[in-house]
């Protein structure tokens, strides 16, 4: 069962000292300072949120905003958090613990994958532990395929070697860079050709094109483009051949 680490301060008498240690910091250095929060809405209550940090544990925070104080708790990656609401960049957990914490630095899943996912681990929970590596692989698969590589990454990271989805999360972890790289390759290089009227290039790199959906979408445009100015070409040059037969 992975623990939940938290700091001696307690979140009530704690944030208060806490706001108030901040806000001398934020006098003396003012980059420190929150920026303004425009927008603010409730977090889905059907989607499930992990922690997707590449460098473990992700700070909690008792205010939406990085300041040298104001840390209240570290989780690990691969923990599943409630989340309350969304401020930004920054998410307002309720469980395991209460605080905020890095947007871009989890994953959140409105898919079935969630329903193999254990209920939230609490700190006081003495229970067996359960194999949540099979819904952690499912949702780093689905943030693959969204492009967030580096949440895919740090959640097939954080499977544990005692998990049925061990051996499938170390295959990803080799097989994973490389095709990106190489479909984020051939991506620039279809772009490159289009540029030049190579438009044949692009189609024939189609076949052999990872099986990327953020890359296969970005993709999509620029098969198009080549498939229309292939055609354009084709009846230009059927348009000059018939001028220039005899009659």
């Amino acid at each position: 069962m992975r623990t939940i680490k938290t700091q001696s301060i307690g979140l009530g008498a704690g944030l208060v000292g806490v706001a108030i240690a901040t806000s001398v910091f934020q006098v003396r250095l003012p980059f420190l300072q929150p920026p303004l929060i425009a927008d603010s809405s409730p977090h889905p209550s059907h989607c499930l949120t992990l922690v997707a940090a590449l460098k473990p544990p992700l700070n909690v925070r008792s205010q939406p905003f990085v300041a040298p104080n104001n840390i209240i708790g570290r989780l690990d990656t691969g923990m599943q958090v409630s989340v309350e609401k969304q401020e930004g960049n920054w998410l307002l957990l309720n469980a395991p613990v209460q605080g905020w914490i890095y947007q871009k630095s989890t994953a959140t899943s409105c898919s079935d994958s969630q329903k193999v996912l254990v209920a939230i681990p609490q700190a006081s929970d003495r229970s067996a532990p359960i194999d949540s590596g099979p819904g952690i692989l499912a949702i780093a698969i689905e943030q693959y395929h969204l492009g967030h590589i580096d949440a895919a990454i740090a959640l097939v990271q954080s499977i544990s070697a005692q998990s049925t989805a061990y051996e499938e999360a170390k295959l990803a972890l080799v097989q994973w860079p490389q095709k990106w790289q190489i479909a984020q390759d051939q991506f620039y290089s279809a772009q490159h050709a289009i540029r030049e009227g190579r438009w044949q290039d692009v189609l024939d790199r189609v076949e052999s094109y990872p099986d990327i959906r953020f890359w296969r979408e970005r993709l999509t445009p620029v098969v198009r483009e080549a498939i229309k100015q292939q055609q354009r070409s084709y009846q230009a040059n059927t348009v000059q051949a018939q001028q220039l037969s005899p009659k």
